[in-house]
């Protein structure tokens, strides 16, 4: 499936992430080089499901996120090394980079059928604080992996809290959120 195709069959790219080895650094660099920001730190993001390739899984992982002209920036820190996707891309591109794009779903299970159904599925399932997500293996290369990201009531309201603060971002304070010592399993 083309780039044209995955964004006419699923809705546009509203988001690009990179997997990184630490996501607050990243942001901090982001911020001055770039001018993006404000980046919102979510450490230790907790999974009420996760599957990994067809099995249930578990993970630590952190999240920083801001917006720039609209479109949602991501960089995800893997804190341990049990396997997941993004574990699986830091072991070819160990100094990270951009790993996959976000489009937002009305319909998650129709739209993972449109990207190829449960065979094409790389990594699922829902957060802690509800948001139901499915990363799908599209073609080969580059932005060949689309994470769904169902559009409900709460995650809305939180993208659009993070696009209002970029848009009146003044330059100061470029993280927000807290550092948060990794749990132990």
């Amino acid at each position: 499936m083309t780039a044209a195709a995955v964004g006419t069959a699923i809705g546009p790219i509203m988001q690009y992430a990179f997997v990184v080895p630490d996501c607050e650094q990243a942001a901090l660099q982001w911020s001055q080089h770039m001018g993006v920001g404000p980046f919102f730190l979510m450490q230790n993001i907790g999974f009420n499901t996760l599957y990994y390739r067809g099995r249930p899984s578990r993970m630590q992982m952190s999240v920083a996120m801001a917006y720039s002209n609209g479109v949602q920036i991501e960089f995800v820190q893997v804190l341990d090394d049990r396997p997941s996707m993004y574990r699986e891309f830091l072991a070819t591109s160990p100094a990270g980079g951009q790993q996959h794009v976000g489009v937002l779903s009305t319909d998650l299970e129709a739209d993972i059928g449109r990207l190829g159904g449960e065979s094409q599925r790389i990594q699922w399932g829902e957060t802690a604080a509800g948001m139901r997500f499915a990363y799908m293996h599209t073609g080969a290369g580059p932005g060949s992996v689309v994470e769904l990201i169902e559009a409900n009531e709460t995650v809305l309201a939180a993208f659009a809290k993070m696009r209002r603060a970029a848009e009146q971002w003044d330059g100061q304070r470029p993280l927000r959120g807290k550092r948060v010592q990794a749990r132990q399993s």
